[in-house]
C-alpha cells in the first residue's frame, strides 16, 4: 500500500508538470515564429543546429530503455529514495516552467511540426531538462543498487545518449541541460532523501 501511495504521488507530479507545459505550450503554439521570443544564443545550437529535429521522440526511447534497466535493480529503499529525488525535482522544474512563460525551445522555433510523443511534448519548459534529470536519475539507482557491472555500463551509455539526443532534437539549451544534471546529482547524494 505504501508503495502505491508513492506511485500515485509520482504520477500526479508529472501530470502536472505536463499540464503546467501544456498551458504554457497553448499561450504560443499559434503564435507566429516572428513574434515569439527569440531563442538565447546557445553554444551548441549557434554551432551545430538541432541535426534531428523531426525525431523528438529518441530521448523517450533512451529513458524507457533506462527504466527497463531499472526494474531488475529495484529495492524497496532505493525505490522509495527515486520517487521522493524524482517528485522534488519535478516539483521545481514546474515551477521553473511556471515561471519562465515565454521563451521557447529550438526546435519551435524552427520547425513547423508539433510532435507529440508521449513524455517530450513541451516546447515552453526551459530552464531544467526534465529528460536529463531523469536519466540521471535513473543512472544513479542503477550505479548504486546491487545490479552488475553490466547493467552499470549499459546504463551509463543509455544515459549520456540520452541526454546527447536532447541537444540533437533541439529541446533544450545547454544551461537546461547542466542544471537538471547539477540538480539531480546534488539531489540523489544529498542528506535530506
Amino acid at each position: 500500500m505504501h508503495v502505491l501511495i508513492y506511485i500515485v504521488v509520482t504520477i500526479i507530479t508529472c501530470y502536472c508538470n505536463t499540464l503546467i507545459g501544456t498551458i504554457h505550450d497553448n499561450r504560443h503554439i499559434h503564435t507566429p515564429k516572428e513574434q515569439l521570443l527569440v531563442p538565447l544564443y546557445d553554444v551548441w545550437y549557434s554551432n551545430f543546429g538541432a541535426p534531428l529535429i523531426n525525431y523528438s521522440y529518441l530521448p523517450d526511447i533512451l529513458i524507457w530503455i533506462n527504466i527497463l534497466l531499472l526494474i531488475p535493480c529495484l529495492v524497496y529503499n532505493t525505490f522509495i529514495h527515486f520517487i521522493n529525488v524524482l517528485c522534488f525535482l519535478f516539483t521545481i522544474r514546474g515551477l521553473c516552467i511556471f515561471s519562465t512563460s515565454g521563451y521557447v525551445s529550438y526546435r519551435k522555433k524552427n520547425t513547423d511540426v508539433l510532435l507529440v510523443t508521449s513524455i517530450n511534448n513541451s516546447y515552453t519548459d526551459m530552464v531544467i531538462s526534465g529528460h536529463t534529470m531523469t536519466s540521471i536519475l535513473l543512472f544513479c539507482h542503477i550505479y548504486d543498487s546491487e545490479c552488475s557491472s553490466l547493467y552499470v555500463i549499459i546504463s551509463s551509455i543509455i544515459t549520456f545518449f540520452s541526454i546527447f539526443t536532447i541537444l540533437l532534437v533541439g529541446d533544450h539549451y545547454v544551461s537546461d541541460i547542466l542544471i537538471g544534471l547539477t540538480l539531480s546529482f546534488l539531489s540523489h547524494y544529498s542528506i535530506f532523501f
